[in-house]
């Protein structure tokens, strides 16, 4: 079993998160503890770099969107960037790249609204 790792960038004008791994249901607590957090500490603007992330089910998913909804309340937004194919693909499937926006680059994701 991989497991997820994360990393947290606080820059002026976004929070970037950086996935690796997988996210599942063993992993998905570890997501929403580190997203949630980041909200509690001001985060608005939460950009989720999915570039090394190499697996994700309806766990994360379900994390990612009950993210967004909070800082949609919020007036904030969380947006990804950069999803391997079969992440990517999942987005798709399930719906959710209707309400997270994604994009090909960090520097795409940055100029978006």
């Amino acid at each position: 079993m991989d497991e997820l790792r994360i990393s947290v960038t606080a820059e002026p004008t976004y929070t970037l998160v950086t996935l690796a791994g997988e996210c599942d249901l063993h992993t998905g607590r570890q997501l929403r503890d580190v997203l949630t957090s980041e909200v509690s500490r001001g985060a608005r603007r939460m950009i989720l770099d999915l570039s090394g992330l190499s697996f994700m089910d309806s766990t994360g998913m379900q994390v990612l969107l009950g993210v967004r909804t909070v800082l949609t309340v919020r007036n904030g937004s969380l947006s990804a960037v950069a999803p391997q194919p079969v992440v990517a693909r999942i987005l798709e499937l399930t719906g959710a790249d209707q309400y997270i926006p994604v994009y090909g680059s960090l520097e795409d994701a940055q100029t978006a609204d």
